[in-house]
């Protein structure tokens, strides 16, 4: 790994460990493989939609986490500098309805096929198909060990704002949150057996 693009290394929680273990213990299993399909009506700017899930993958440390543990005693997360977000943009305006369908049935197969490399950030993509000038599907594909229910609803409606203040030619201001290396830094001071 080239150190230059190293932003930071820490612990895993508790619950990443045990989605780690899970994870290597069956390695075609797809259970903490999450994908959140969106769909989207109106004028969508794909370039603006790709800009602002920069924006908030540049400002949270999570989104550019990758795991280590080949030959660690404890694994290990690692967060890069920057990384570009995977986000691709399919155009399916030529497909009747029921083709749509179907389509999109076999790319959420296909993508969870895919997975992850947990060693390999970014542990999430995105893609963004276009039915008609007017319908889009967004689908958001993450390794589980990223994010949980309390981060993903704040990450969804921060991306949210970006990409209205970004259409708007506004500055994306974004919350200050204590840092997920914070939470882990107070976990490994805590009475694990209390």
């Amino acid at each position: 790994m080239n150190r230059k693009k190293l932003y930071d290394v820490y612990p895993l929680s508790p619950m990443q460990s045990g989605l780690l273990f899970q994870s290597l213990y069956a390695p075609e299993s797809d259970t903490y493989f999450v994908q959140t399909i969106f769909k989207l009506q109106g004028e969508i700017r794909p370039t603006t939609l790709k800009q602002a899930w920069q924006i908030i993958t540049t400002h949270y440390p999570i989104m550019r986490t990758g795991i280590l543990w080949r030959d660690l005693k404890v694994p290990l997360q690692y967060v890069l500098k920057a990384i570009e977000v995977p986000f691709e943009v399919l155009d399916c305006q030529g497909l009747k309805e029921g083709e749509q369908k179907e389509r999109l049935d076999a790319f959420i197969q296909e993508d969870r096929k895919r997975g992850f490399d947990l060693s390999k950030p970014p542990l999430f993509r995105l893609t963004l198909i276009q039915w008609t000038s007017q319908k889009y599907s967004l689908i958001w594909s993450q390794h589980h060990i990223l994010l949980d229910g309390w981060g993903f609803p704040i990450i969804l409606e921060e991306v949210l704002k970006a990409y209205e203040a970004t259409s708007q030619g506004k500055e994306v201001h974004l919350p200050s949150r204590r840092p997920f290396k914070d939470y882990i830094a107070w976990l490994q001071h805590q009475d694990i057996e209390q």
